[in-house]
């Protein structure tokens, strides 16, 4: 089926109002039913509806036609209170900062790059489409639960600062390595990297946390794109229905974790993988959204550094770069000025920034610029910490070593490798996560040797390699 490319423009574009073509007759009957499922079975509020309307039926219309052409059906609801958005925040939180979550912003219009298809949804949609409205309806409500019942503020989303934020971090990281191991036939590491995966989500069905939305949708898509690689998603599936049986275990049926992962569950079975793929894709913009709209705020680290993951993962569109290149210079200068000094939170930010840079806008003088700047950055980290776990700034060490390398690769070879050898000698002191980014890093430093023809470095490094596995174990 068509799906529709989504861009970054809600960061240059706001809230304002673009003008919709009114949907034909044949249209709006043929979404009637859906409709109906939706806004008065499902009790979903008008915005949420529409959200669902475009995302997974590409049929676009504004709250105005959605109003009268609902009151010209008779679609009332009989709880009067049905339209307002629910706000997050507990019962001690001031009134300053209780959010008023709308699922969907009324900017979705402006993430399709191309015209709504004239061939409305079938009046009976497939299982599938209802799969999809499932994980919408519960990556929306599973984002109120977590603010509502966790009493979790937008501060402490920068980083991973309690175990369950940290734990999904970990979990990435080693979805990440499993896909890289695996790929390279190191059976043994990437078998240790996936139940690593496996064992570390055990304790996190019980209750709702906010990186759950930051940080599963990455580990769900590198577990789909290497079984796109390979034909075979058996790792994705896995990972999705062990978790949804301890959430069964952990919560009421109806619980939004259960919800998600239950209609996930059952789309990997499906045999329309690029609706999974599809699927899990607007589940990670909808967390977006949501987020944004929870933090009141364009240009919150967590938010951008999700809009630049999501941007590189998922869409084939460069976006709205500016916007974003502006967004994100607002927030280092504000993190710069803060009193007193954060490190960690300057690493934070421009951790993302660098990422957006080089592998989103491609921007070369950009990217050297602020790889140079965080590697600066996360090297007094080193000096002041060390290297003794893996964590957020150490991973950020390891992204700006090889960032600035690469940036130098073509103009300056020997400071390339400089760059990396040094990354590598401070990695390999750490755990065994830092040393497996060493690894890596290792590997992708004789591939420069044999691009060069440097015969004599390429056999090197091999050795070097290989003392590097037998260490790991």
């Amino acid at each position: 089926m068509e799906n529709p490319p989504t861009q970054l423009a809600h960061l240059q574009r706001g809230n304002r109002r673009q003008s919709v073509a009114p949907p034909s007759p044949a249209q709006w009957e043929g979404v009637k039913e859906t409709v109906r499922r939706v806004y008065i079975e499902n009790g979903r509020n008008k915005d949420d509806m529409r959200n669902i309307m475009i995302l997974i039926y590409h049929f676009e219309a504004t709250n105005k036609m959605y109003s009268s052409k609902i009151k010209q059906w008779g679609m009332f609801k009989n709880n009067g209170d049905a339209e307002k958005a629910p706000s997050v925040g507990g019962e001690g939180m001031s009134k300053r900062k209780r959010y008023d979550v709308k699922a969907a912003e009324k900017v979705f219009h402006a993430l399709l790059d191309h015209a709504i298809p004239t061939n409305p949804a079938s009046v009976h949609p497939p299982d599938i489409f209802k799969h999809q409205e499932l994980v919408l309806f519960s990556v929306y409500d599973y984002i109120l639960e977590a603010f509502n019942r966790g009493g979790y503020q937008p501060d402490q989303l920068l980083s991973p600062v309690d175990q369950t934020s940290i734990t999904w971090q970990r979990i990435s990281d080693k979805a990440y390595e499993f896909g890289v191991m695996f790929q390279k036939s190191s059976d043994k590491q990437a078998a240790e990297a996936y139940n690593s995966v496996i064992r570390q989500v055990e304790p996190l069905a019980a209750s709702a946390h906010p990186y759950m939305m930051i940080k599963f949708w990455r580990v769900c898509y590198y577990l789909h794109r290497l079984g796109k690689k390979i034909r075979d998603y058996w790792h994705l599936y896995g990972f999705i229905d062990w978790f949804h049986r301890l959430a069964e275990a952990e919560n009421p049926s109806n619980r939004s974790i259960v919800q998600l992962l239950g209609a996930l569950r059952r789309m990997v079975q499906e045999e329309d993988k690029h609706t999974l793929w599809y699927t899990l894709r607007i589940g990670h913009l909808r967390s977006i959204h949501c987020l944004q709209a929870v933090i009141g705020s364009n240009n919150h680290p967590t938010v951008l550094s999700m809009w630049a993951n999501y941007a590189k993962h998922w869409s084939k569109q460069r976006g709205e770069l500016a916007a974003m290149i502006r967004q994100y210079e607002e927030s280092l200068v504000a993190a710069k000025s803060q009193s007193p000094p954060s490190l960690e939170h300057e690493i934070f930010i421009l951790h993302g920034y660098a990422y957006f840079a080089f592998y989103v806008a491609q921007d070369s003088a950009l990217s050297l610029r602020l790889s140079s700047e965080l590697l600066e950055r996360t090297s007094l980290f080193v000096e002041r910490v060390g290297v003794s776990e893996w964590r957020l700034e150490i991973q950020a060490f390891s992204m700006a070593s090889k960032l600035t390398a690469l940036n130098f690769k073509r103009s300056s070879p020997d400071s390339a490798v400089a760059y990396m050898v040094r990354a590598i000698m401070i990695l390999e002191r750490g755990d065994k996560e830092c040393r497996a980014r060493a690894l890596g890093l290792a590997d992708e430093l004789r591939s420069w040797y044999h691009e060069w023809g440097n015969v004599v470095e390429v056999e090197k490094m091999a050795r070097r390699i290989a003392d590097m596995k037998t260490s790991l174990g």
